[in-house]
């Protein structure tokens, strides 16, 4: 990590313009501090004083800089071993929520917990808590943060992100939490028990993939799917945005299902929809 430090008496703005030309009297980047990652970074991404950075074979690493000492510290990382070829923070304050897009096309939300939590498969935060699991069959090379419009003052940002193959997905965090329980439950009522096109379940292909072909190594890693308390924080949106298209007596039977009823559901997906606005 450097620190820009412009010339005595001018701009950092004036600095770059001067250093960019002949490279005399512009300004000068001072070393402040280093991680060394295990093989190679491929996504960065900062957040005031916290980074989360992930390596194309082991996963993510959040670590935070403090300026009084100069160091890098580390924070917490992913250790199942996967090849994340980008990385994204969803910002939904006061909580940070961390992508990992892999090669094989999946996305995996994890949180920071730290030493609050008391799970023993945490390791006192030193691991990053699983949230939910999403493959979307495409290579995600790209998560560009953007901040969301806001009716309660707090600050939330999504992730627009683009695939190798030309596709475009939105992650955004859903503010209501007893809306974002009520929509998991239909979710699982939906995959479980409607039919599908050719007889293909959205829970079985979203979950296909748990862990990925290493990309330098060669041969494909599976893994069993994330239990349902780990698996809850990324709600599939193509599943549950069929929900309005379905009958009144499917969507009456969905709702008594899961404790709600057919107008609650509505209003909760025209609200993540009237939340995912950009500000």
């Amino acid at each position: 990590m450097y620190e820009w430090k412009s010339p005595a008496g001018g701009t950092a703005a004036a600095a770059a313009a001067a250093g960019s030309g002949s490279g005399s009297g512009g300004g000068s980047l001072d070393k402040r501090a280093f991680f060394d990652l295990p093989s190679l970074a491929t996504g960065l991404v900062t957040v005031k004083d916290y980074l989360l950075a992930s390596d194309v074979h082991q996963g993510l690493f959040f670590l935070r800089y403090s300026d009084a000492s100069r160091v890098l510290e580390f924070m917490s990382k992913d250790f199942d071993g996967r090849d994340v070829l980008t990385c994204g923070v969803v910002i939904a304050e006061p909580k940070l929520h961390f992508l990992a897009a892999d090669a094989a096309g999946t996305l995996q939300m994890m949180e920071f917990y730290g030493k609050r939590d008391t799970n023993p498969e945490f390791w006192a935060g030193q691991r990053l808590a699983p949230m939910g699991l999403l493959h979307v069959a495409r290579r995600v090379g790209v998560a560009a943060s953007v901040q969301l419009a806001s009716r309660d003052g707090r600050n939330r940002h999504a992730l627009l992100c683009g695939s190798a193959e030309g596709g475009l997905s939105f992650v955004a965090p859903v503010p209501d939490p007893q809306a974002a329980a009520r929509l998991a439950a239909l979710q699982a009522h939906m995959s479980a028990t409607l039919p599908h096109v050719a007889g293909l379940n959205p829970r079985s292909f979203r979950h296909r993939f748990i862990r990925i072909p290493k990309a330098l190594g060669g041969g494909e890693h599976h893994r069993a799917p994330l239990p349902p308390r780990n698996n809850s924080g990324l709600l599939d949106g193509q599943l549950l945005l069929g929900f309005p298209h379905l009958s009144r007596q499917q969507q009456a039977e969905a709702a008594e299902a899961v404790g709600s009823s057919p107008q609650q559901l509505l209003e909760d997906l025209r609200a993540i929809a009237a939340a995912a606005t950009f500000g």
